[in-house]
């Protein structure tokens, strides 16, 4: 029998001496049931102390105890390339593939990692990855920086966007030159084109230049820019002008001007017999009238209605004889076009002997006209100079 056969027993043996007792008191009920109670009791104590027995076996009982370190510094060991015995050392307790891919602000949270720095580019170290404490090191990419162009390549506003360059003017600054670094002394080279006479700049511009000078003369107490020179020239002031008028007549019309004090309506003939408006003037003003276009005598006139429209004509209307009519009037039409906007119908209007013709029978709606000493024919009242009673 080994030894660990023998301590098990002896762990069996307390348990035992326990039940004993219960064991002789069967005859009574409750003694019965405190039997059950105690037996399942010990049957768990015993299954216990099995386990721990069992434990205590596997752990070598009585001997060193159990180095839980060393089998996690065996297992990190490898990873981290440290021994199996010093399990205690940071060495053995992390892993690089658990390190390997972490941000720089993971990195620097995980105790058991540690994160490496590449020089990306000279002079300025950055992130390159993360790893264990002596654990193989990170690749580093390779350079990545970008060489900026020179200063003097650059055009205006780029050169005005970049802090290390800065923008070179001549000619008192009218003139860009180039770019060059920032503080570094510059020359310029390009000749400087000659400024523009001051003579034809506006006051603003004259002002601005050293080399000129703004005059001004004086009208009503104000003075007014009246040209830019050189220093030591002079201008001569002309007389000063005319106040503009808050209005002027030629933009009233008829009505209006009648009535403002000093304008006066324009008319010209209408080529009509009458006049028209033509425009409003002031004081010493006119207007100039165009001639009347040359017109028909009266006796070209064709037609009654344009005979009509003459003031300067009326129509004369006959018995055309074409009618089978015997009525005075019954037969008139139109003759022909006479001169004289009006005419005679009371009797001849000169004093000629009477008149030998037969007197042409007006009627209806029409009167009988005259000449200076004989009858014209029949015309409508309307073109008498005086209204003439009717079939006369």
């Amino acid at each position: 029998m080994t030894g660990k056969t023998r301590r098990f027993r002896n762990l069996r043996r307390p348990v035992l001496n326990a039940v004993r007792p219960a064991l002789r008191e069967r005859s009574s009920g409750r003694i019965r049931r405190g039997i059950g109670f105690a037996v399942v009791m010990a049957v768990k104590a015993l299954q216990v102390l099995t386990v721990a027995c069992a434990l205590a076996a596997l752990a070598g009982c009585g001997r060193v105890p159990l180095d839980l370190g060393a089998s996690g510094g065996a297992s990190g060991g490898t990873a981290g390339q440290g021994s199996a015995g010093d399990g205690g050392s940071g060495q053995g307790g992390g892993s690089a593939q658990a390190c390997n891919g972490l941000d720089e602000t993971t990195c620097s949270a995980t105790p058991s990692c540690q994160w490496q720095t590449c020089q990306v580019c000279p002079g300025a170290p950055a992130f390159g990855g993360c790893t264990t404490p002596g654990g193989p090191p990170v690749e580093c990419p390779g350079e990545l920086c970008i060489t900026a162009q020179p200063c003097s390549s650059l055009d205006q506003a780029t050169c005005k966007t970049r802090s290390d360059c800065g923008p070179e003017y001549c000619c008192g600054g009218e003139v860009y030159e180039g770019c060059g670094a920032a503080g570094a002394a510059f020359t310029c080279m390009t000749s400087c084109p000659a400024p523009p006479t001051c003579d034809g700049l506006d006051e603003m511009a004259c002002t601005a230049r050293t080399d000129c000078v703004a005059l001004s003369c004086a009208c009503m107490g104000v003075l007014n820019f009246a040209g830019c020179l050189a220093p030591g020239e002079q201008i001569g002031c002309g007389p000063c002008p005319v106040p503009v008028p808050l209005f002027t007549c030629d933009t009233f019309g008829e009505t209006l001007c009648k009535a403002i004090n000093g304008c006066t309506p324009q008319y010209c003939p209408d080529c009509s017999g009458g006049q028209r408006f033509v425009g409003c003037a002031g004081p010493g003003e006119g207007v100039a009238c165009g001639t009347c276009p040359a017109s028909n005598p009266c006796a070209a006139v064709t037609t009654s209605a344009e005979c009509d429209s003459r003031t300067d004509c009326h129509s004369v209307f006959a018995d055309l004889g074409t009618c089978d009519c015997v009525a005075p009037g019954c037969c008139i039409g139109y003759s022909r076009c006479v001169d004289g906007g009006k005419t005679a119908c009371s009797g001849p209007t000169g004093a000629g002997g009477l008149c030998m013709r037969q007197p042409p029978g007006c009627g209806g709606a029409y009167v009988t006209s005259y000449t200076a000493d004989c009858y014209e024919g029949c015309v409508r009242p309307t073109e008498c100079a005086y209204v003439a009673p009717l079939g006369l």
